[in-house]
């Protein structure tokens, strides 16, 4: 078929999505450590929110310091089934945070790769069609 990629083309469109998102996950800067916080993070009894089959949400702190803090039990499939129903709402709302995030990295890091850029480009933008 004319126009449809090769198993090389997509084994390397593949490899430099590999490399990219590997590149774009390092960390930039220097770590340095400070001396450990050893202040209670709060002093509040924690507050439960929701509580589903196989979990339970509570909150700890209040306003921007409150913290999710989930207790679950059952079988691995229950534990991440109730974790999922308790923070559905927060896991839609951060997806689309993290894939942005990501696709930007990417993107920055690809353009520092010279010789691939024009391949790359290839591969994610489609071609006109005659």
């Amino acid at each position: 078929m004319q126009g449809s990629p090769t198993s090389l083309q997509l084994c390397a469109t593949i490899l430099v999505a590999y490399l990219s998102v590997g590149l774009a996950a390092r960390c930039e800067g220097e770590s340095k450590p400070g001396p450990p916080n050893m202040k209670p993070i709060d002093k509040h009894p924690p507050v439960l929110k929701e509580t589903v089959k196989h979990g339970k949400l509570f909150i700890v702190g209040n306003g921007e310091d409150a913290v999710d803090l989930l207790h679950l039990y059952g079988s691995p499939y229950e534990m991440g089934y109730a974790h999922g129903t308790l923070l559905k709402e927060k896991l839609l709302s951060f997806y689309p945070k993290v894939e942005t995030y990501l696709a930007e990295q990417i993107t920055k890091k690809q353009q520092n790769i010279p010789s691939l850029n024009g391949y790359w480009r290839t591969q994610i933008q489609p071609q006109p069609q005659p």
